[in-house]
């Protein structure tokens, strides 16, 4: 079991594992993988996790509304 997730070009960033866990479905809907084999292979950018978080389809954000988006998730998390 995994206990972080990582976000994708921020090397020794992650999220708790617990937050992501809930939207694995759409992680699965967005990317076509499992949240393990998107872990392994480096973990997901910042506006693809918003997206995975808010149980939405991905677009495109600018990367700090995106960061600002995901701290705020994770803070309320």
């Amino acid at each position: 079991m995994y206990l972080t997730f990582p976000v994708l070009g921020f090397k020794g960033c992650f999220i708790a594992w617990r937050i992501i866990e809930p939207h694995r479905e759409q992680a699965n809907i967005n990317h076509g993988q499992t949240l393990e084999r998107l872990a392994q292979r480096g973990g997901l950018s910042p506006d693809e996790l918003v997206a995975v978080l808010e149980d939405r389809k991905w677009h495109k954000m600018k990367l700090v509304d995106a960061q600002n988006t995901l701290n705020e998730i994770v803070k309320n998390s």
